[in-house]
């Protein structure tokens, strides 16, 4: 320093050097600061990416679970209306079959009744006596219920009949003699044969013609509830 108070040149150049030296110092501690920071940037990078693709996956992860509870929901409510429309096909399906049976059953006795009209009095008795010595028992003819004739008609095997005093026997065949309208039985066995088998056939045929028809027409109808009960129609 001089004696006036002021720099010298010395100093001054000595200052000059250190103050050019902090600047390049500077310079480069600010170059430093630069990389460091995108070397920390770049580090971030990844992991802020990681970060955000799992916030991503977590808020997909939730929306996928309100779906599955909502077709859980969905499947349980439809699981049950379902099994609701099966109870009401099976007893739509059980009520059709009971009304099927009973035009069948209806209409075969009408056939029976039919068939029990054309008999001859004597025809019908040959069927009974033939039935009934055919199972070796013995039954009053005049106290029949219908439904035992319509067995005989239908050829359905008698499961039982009435046991009576042997002296119906007797009076069974003397009716059977006497009857106004008899026959002989040996000469038109072959024809009562034939005309009871034509009309076997006949009615056989009209019966299982019906049949097809009534059963055609519950195939339809069970295809139509099956159709409005679709579960794609719910």
């Amino acid at each position: 320093m001089s004696a006036s108070g002021g720099l010298s040149r010395e100093e001054f150049l000595v200052l000059q050097e250190q103050l050019i030296a902090l600047r390049n110092r500077n310079y480069e501690l600010q170059e430093s600061l630069q990389k460091k920071n995108q070397e920390i940037a770049q580090l971030s990078s990844p992991k802020s990416d990681a970060l955000q693709f799992a916030s991503k996956l977590m808020n997909r992860r939730d929306k996928e679970k309100e779906l599955i509870q909502k077709y859980e929901a969905e499947l349980d409510a439809l699981r049950v209306k379902l099994t609701t429309q099966e109870e009401e096909f099976r007893l739509q399906q059980k009520t059709l079959i009971t009304e099927l049976n009973k035009v069948w059953l209806f209409r075969k006795i009408n056939l029976c009744k039919k068939s029990l009209t054309s008999l001859s009095h004597m025809d019908l008795f040959t069927r009974l006596h033939k039935q009934v010595h055919h199972n070796n028992k013995s039954v009053y003819l005049t106290s029949l219920p219908l439904t035992l004739l319509l067995n005989f008609i239908t050829g359905t095997p008698c499961e039982s009949f009435p046991f009576v005093p042997e002296g119906y026997v007797q009076e069974s065949v003397a009716m059977e003699n006497s009857f106004p309208c008899a026959e002989n039985p040996a000469s038109n066995s072959a024809s009562d044969a034939n005309i009871e088998q034509n009309d076997r056939v006949k009615e056989m045929e009209s019966s299982l013609a019906e049949k097809e028809a009534v059963v055609s027409a519950l195939e339809n109808k069970l295809l139509e509830y099956k159709e409005r009960w679709a579960p794609s129609n719910v």
